[in-house]
């Protein structure tokens, strides 16, 4: 990385990071939305609502910076990136269900305007189109991870919800935010790297690279939830914690205080705002946020670690930046 891209705020890191790439991304964005089109008008509605905040497409910029760094200017990238984008989507909406959540991205989600049955079957809906999609890569692979994601995500939605307000682990954590999220930014970065005909020894390090960047990326999110405001992240501030999830920033309070006591008589009076806040006070304190983030740091390092075979190209760079960018964002 140079030393002109270290000065970027996160906003310009963003914006080198998909500059080689933006006809890709274009493309990725009118496919989900002629996708909408498609269908009948309630369908639309639905699908546009979900889509109308278009997110930064960083699972997408992954792929495609992955297939510029081998030349590979097939479209079958594009297509298994805008399926996993689709299933990112429809997670989000199934999550928003379960979570009971009234706000995403600024904007009320589909269950709070439609009801909860609307929610679960256009998550359905959205889910089943991203497996369709990624068929049309006519690649057994790339089809055999794409499903073993979907199950990975299942999973950890449902291990989510049977340990919230409940005694948890760091162990248990860091499986959830794998299943969650890191698995999402590994099978990306593998699909895309098998479409490109890259050598398996270099497929793993690719795959290897996602899984760093994305547990980066969703130990940075529990940290904002504690250290960002409402504004800048679309929702309240704590909010895992209200939901009785303990996230990486509670792990450092539990460890710096020999016990768990302040998260469970949150999880214990969960209606209780003066006690909820009580915990959310003592994740702010900053030698808290500051190890978090020195966490963060160690699997953003082994991301970077994970390109050293790459030759020297600006994909690469792009690829480097967002790195950076994962653990500098603030939503």
């Amino acid at each position: 990385m140079s030393t002109t891209t270290t000065q970027l705020s996160p906003a310009e890191m963003l914006e080198f990071v998909q500059e080689p790439i933006r006809p890709g991304l274009k493309r990725i964005t009118d496919n989900l939305e002629n996708a909408a089109k498609k269908e009948d008008a309630f369908l639309s509605k639905l699908l546009n609502h979900v889509l109308q905040s278009k997110g930064k497409r960083i699972r997408p910029s992954v792929a495609l910076l992955i297939a510029l760094s081998q030349d590979n200017k097939e479209d079958n990238v594009e297509q298994m990136a805008t399926a996993v984008e689709l299933l990112h989507i429809a997670t989000l909406v199934h999550d928003d269900t379960v979570d009971d959540s009234e706000i995403r991205r600024g904007q009320f989600t589909v269950h709070k305007l439609w009801g909860q049955n609307t929610a679960i079957l256009l998550g359905d809906f959205i889910f089943s189109s991203a497996a369709a999609l990624v068929s049309e890569t006519d690649n057994v692979p790339v089809m055999h991870r794409f499903s073993q994601t979907a199950i990975e995500l299942s999973r950890g939605a449902l291990n989510e919800t049977e340990e919230a307000f409940k005694h948890q682990t760091k162990e248990q954590y860091l499986n959830r935010i794998y299943n969650k999220t890191a698995s999402v930014f590994a099978t990306i970065a593998e699909s895309a790297a098998v479409l490109s005909d890259i050598p398996e020894e270099q497929v793993t390090s690719l795959r290897n690279y996602g899984y760093n960047l994305g547990m980066a990326f969703q130990i940075v999110d529990d940290i904002l939830d504690f250290d960002g405001n409402s504004e800048e992240l679309g929702k309240p501030v704590g909010a895992d914690l209200a939901n009785g999830l303990l996230t990486l920033p509670a792990f450092v309070v539990i460890d710096q205080d020999g016990n768990d006591d302040v998260f469970q008589a949150s999880f214990t009076n969960p209606h209780d705002d003066d006690v909820l806040q009580t915990a959310v006070n003592r994740v702010q304190q900053p030698e808290v946020i500051t190890e978090s983030y020195a966490i963060a740091h160690q699997y953003s390092k082994a991301a970077v670690a994970a390109l050293s075979y790459l030759e020297a190209s600006r994909a690469k760079e792009s690829l480097t930046v967002l790195v950076d960018y994962a653990t500098t964002r603030r939503n």
